[in-house]
């Protein structure tokens, strides 16, 4: 199977570099077909890609999903994954995507995405989405089951199927899923782990709280599209248990997460009833989109 690597790019020349360079780093049989889509970035990004080798497409109109689409129609491979210009994948990551895709009944491969380990607080957050993802995106209930475009693979029959990205501003990844379960049954989505990436982005407490604020509002927008069920209680316990286990945690860590946690279900709920951004969050300025569920 030839492999294309699809990454939007707008407003992110200070982490590109750094994401082309894993890009370039992976370990698979054959080379990758890596193209980024210029969605109009200001900043230079796309001489970056340039000077760094890879092709580069030009999507004038704005939109995450819209360059994704873009880069979809320019890429040749029988594999598609993406990822987003913040994100560092780790040097098997394709190569854990393609052999999840072929080995499988699978149509849509979600990895694991872990923040950075400079991120002092935030980082606790990895094993805990880690054990949630496996819940969530394991079970037969397709309400359950959703989308993030920073750390996905799909065969490309499956947009031959079903169509491409659905082109709005957040949520078009959980959409995607949720086609591909209704119509394919949930055994079509596969959570791969062993595909990591770091997200470079999120790394500070204001930042995670403004996406979950995001997440909730997105949420609610997708609402009269498709049914989908945020996590409820009973996950989030399993989940924030089975990291404290897994991960080794000390009781300061523990605490730490579940305060996290529980401000993480404040700022979503906030975004999902009010529609509204939280005080001082600049849409613009906040990285692409990324899963839509509570945390």
């Amino acid at each position: 199977m030839t492999t294309s690597v699809i990454v939007p790019m707008r407003d992110c020349a200070e982490t590109l570099p750094r994401c082309l360079e894993a890009l370039h780093d992976q370990r698979t049989r054959e080379p990758l077909e890596i193209i980024c889509v210029d969605n109009d970035s200001p900043d230079g990004a796309g001489e970056i890609a340039r000077r760094a080798g890879v092709r580069v497409v030009h999507e004038p109109k704005p939109g995450a999903y819209r360059a994704r689409n873009a880069g979809l129609r320019a890429s040749t491979g029988s594999v598609v994954l993406f990822t987003d210009p913040d994100c560092v994948p780790r040097r098997d990551w394709a190569a854990k995507h393609r052999a999840a895709l072929a080995g499988s009944n699978a149509w849509i491969t979600l990895g694991r995405v872990d923040p950075p380990d400079s991120a002092r607080i935030v980082r606790l957050l990895g094993p805990y989405d880690h054990a949630r993802h496996t819940q969530l995106l394991s079970g037969s209930d397709p309400s359950r089951y959703f989308g993030f475009t920073n750390n996905l693979g799909a065969r490309r029959e499956l947009f031959t199927r079903l169509g491409p990205f659905a082109e709005r501003r957040r949520g078009a990844d959980t959409l995607l899923v949720q086609r591909s379960v209704r119509a394919l049954g949930p055994d079509s989505v596969a959570y791969v782990p062993d595909a990591q990436v770091t997200h470079l982005e999120v790394a500070t407490v204001g930042h995670w709280l403004l996406k979950m604020a995001l997440y909730g509002r997105s949420s609610r927008r997708l609402a009269h599209q498709v049914e989908t069920r945020p996590a409820g209680f009973g996950v989030r316990r399993r989940a924030f248990r089975s990291a404290i286990r897994e991960a080794g945690f000390n009781s300061f860590e523990s605490a730490t997460l579940a305060l996290l946690l529980a401000a993480g279900v404040v700022a979503w709920r906030v975004g999902r009833g009010t529609g509204v951004w939280l005080p001082g969050a600049d849409p613009a300025r906040l990285p692409l989109e990324s899963a839509t569920t509570v945390s």
